[in-house]
């Protein structure tokens, strides 16, 4: 990404305006240059952005700060194209929310993400297919909704709990209050839910099949209405504050990360909005070529799902479609005392359990675990790579240049069977 990529695309949206009419010549002049006036406004608005939200970075390198500042501009701008641009709470739909190109607030690899708008007063039936995914767990925000880039938690269920047919179908009722006479599956909708969250989580990414849902809602027509000049204004406006808001909150969260002293260790912290009986630890890596992170930790008897990935500095997950970026239990190989020992490093040690940092030095590790037994604090302790093959048991494998190729070609494989689009 080079420094001029973010004003190349505000110039290009400056550049739209050529083709917008000409004020004088709509029937309501007025009118028509409000449109116009919306869009400049939100063009003029995003110029500052990428040199505001840059300062302070925790990157020692200003340039590779400005240009991951710009690719999180560019994915927050993407992000809510897709999933708010059409967004409509009387025939709502499911979109990709994250996934390695939309990608902003780590997410996880072995997660599809996917949300829907919803009014909290409205009927819907959830339907579909169920998959073979080890869980499905919907979420029910307040907000998260393009006009409201932030939304606090108020209700979750999995379809784990719902009754599956026989061919693997389901159909569940989502309502404030159980419709009458009605003897099927029903989830209680919260009266304020604005936004569906959903996470299909698994571990083999080439047998496993993610879930196909569809949403519709009972209580209004099914033939939609078409959108009105007023609201594309309305999107324009909320495209820039949920622009702005996605790239500064990750941004700030981990500059506190650094002015915390969380380097080269990890720590438990809460996510507000994060899966039912998950613990997080988390903290910042600091290393160079010459050093690696070796993380130790014991693993739970009984887990439903674990795993550790490595973000950036801007909280983007490193492309894990062509980088060892995440592992889980699956993934993982685990030592002759069942533990697990992770080695984060730029360029690879030549191990199994590699986490690559696409050879980044600053960024962010995570680990899970979810409806574990017990939840292990892992070790971190920061080795020469030099010394690295005396730290770990003698009977660590050594992964060479082609089988180190052969396994990324099976992950990307893996990672593109999955339903991200």
């Amino acid at each position: 990404m080079r420094r001029g990529s973010m004003q190349l695309v505000i110039s290009v949206l400056s550049l739209t305006t050529a083709f917008l009419p000409y004020p004088g010549s709509a029937a309501e002049p007025d009118k028509a240059a409000a449109q116009i006036k919306a869009w400049t406004d939100m063009a003029d608005a995003l110029r500052p952005l990428s040199e505001k939200l840059s300062q302070g970075s925790p990157s020692v390198d200003r340039e590779r700060a400005v240009a991951g500042t710009n690719w999180m501009l560019l994915t927050a701008i993407g992000q809510y194209v897709v999933n708010f641009r059409a967004a409509d709470r009387q025939h709502p739909q499911f979109t990709p929310f994250l996934n390695n190109v939309l990608d902003n607030g780590a997410p996880v690899p072995d997660y599809i993400y996917q949300i829907a708008l919803v009014d909290g007063h409205g009927t819907y039936r959830l339907s579909g297919r169920r998959g073979t995914s080890r869980d499905v767990e919907i979420s029910m925000l307040d907000g998260l909704d393009g006009a409201r880039p932030n939304g606090s938690l108020v209700g979750r269920f999995s379809l784990n709990d719902i009754n599956i047919a026989p061919d693997g179908t389901f159909s569940v009722i989502l309502s404030t209050e159980r419709p009458q006479d009605y003897n099927g599956d029903w989830i209680k909708l919260d009266a304020t839910a604005a936004t569906l969250l959903v996470r299909h989580v698994a571990y083999d990414w080439k047998k496993e099949v993610d879930a196909r849902l569809v949403l519709d809602r009972l209580d209004v027509p099914a033939r939609g209405q078409p959108v009105q000049p007023a609201d594309v204004i309305q999107r324009l406006s909320d495209m820039l504050r949920w622009t702005e808001v996605q790239t500064g909150e990750w941004h700030e969260h981990i500059v506190k990360q650094r002015e915390a002293g969380n380097v080269n260790r990890l720590k438990p912290f809460n996510f507000q909005g994060g899966l039912k009986g998950q613990m997080y630890l988390e903290g910042l890596f600091d290393i160079d070529d010459d050093h690696a992170l070796l993380v130790e930790t014991e693993v739970p008897a009984e887990c439903r799902y674990w795993s550790i990935l490595a973000t950036d500095n801007e909280f983007a997950t490193i492309d894990w479609m062509t980088h060892q970026s995440s592992l889980n239990a699956f993934q993982a190989r685990l030592d002759a005392d069942r533990k697990f020992r992770a080695v984060i490093a730029t360029h690879d040690p030549g191990v199994p359990n590699w986490i690559d940092t696409a050879g980044l030095k600053q960024g962010v590790i995570q680990l899970r675990w979810n409806n574990c037994s017990s939840q292990p604090m892992p070790k971190v302790t920061k080795v020469a790579l030099a010394k690295l093959r005396k730290t770990l048991p003698a009977d660590t494998p050594t992964v060479d240049a082609a089988a180190r190729d052969r396994a990324l070609r099976d992950r990307r494989e893996g990672a593109q069977l999955r339903i991200r689009w």
